[in-house]
């Protein structure tokens, strides 16, 4: 305990025991701008290769929150802007994001009732999908003319989503493929960079 102290790690006090320490509070602080530095170019990566606008969000509350935006350079693009906070239940980040916890941990995110009602029953029938095939989609739900396509990242920094939200026109049935495998393979990089369970271990 005295190292971690000496470090500022923790507080030890006579009366209250043991704080958290203004060292580790400012870890915690760096967390957001850390995974956006490790992320930023395989997003960027990612944006070039399909042409598209790539989104990093975390869970915020009951909300997605995105936290670092690689705008498409097409004329017509999608673009969410950075701290914008939208439903986790209904986006493609969100839902993301949902399935990487526990059925019990999404629906106290999201303070629902237990699975025998229609609204969260639904919802985690949708979990169950995001989990099988590995990825989540949002199709004209949020934003009509939009689809988002995202997948869940459980990084030792903290759970995020890689979401690509495009105009509908041109995520048809051809191109919905190759976003979404390559969209896959960028999971996958993060994972092996900073994944809590890397392949390698």
């Amino acid at each position: 305990m005295k190292a971690l102290a000496d470090e500022e790690l923790v507080r030890t006090g006579r009366a209250d025991g043991v704080r958290l320490g203004p060292a580790f509070l400012r870890l915690v602080g760096k967390l957001h701008t850390d995974v956006v530095a490790v992320a930023a170019p395989h997003l960027q990566s990612l944006s070039d290769d399909i042409g598209e606008t790539v989104a990093l969000g975390r869970i915020s509350g009951r909300e997605l929150a995105f936290i670092h935006v690689v705008v498409a350079e097409q004329e017509l693009r999608v673009v969410p802007r950075v701290g914008a906070n939208l439903p986790l239940a209904t986006t493609a980040g969100g839902r993301a994001l949902l399935a990487l916890c526990a059925d019990e941990e999404a629906l106290m995110l999201l303070q629902l009732p237990d699975a025998k009602g229609t609204d969260s029953g639904e919802l985690l029938k949708e979990l169950k999908r995001v989990r099988r095939i590995g990825y989540a989609v949002d199709d004209n739900e949020t934003t009509p003319g939009v689809v988002s396509l995202a997948v869940g990242v459980d990084t030792i920094l903290g759970r995020f989503a890689v979401s690509v939200p495009a105009p509908a026109v041109r995520v048809a049935a051809a191109g919905r493929p190759r976003i979404v495998e390559r969209l896959l393979a960028c999971r996958d990089v993060l994972l092996g960079e900073i994944g809590r369970n890397r392949p390698d271990e």
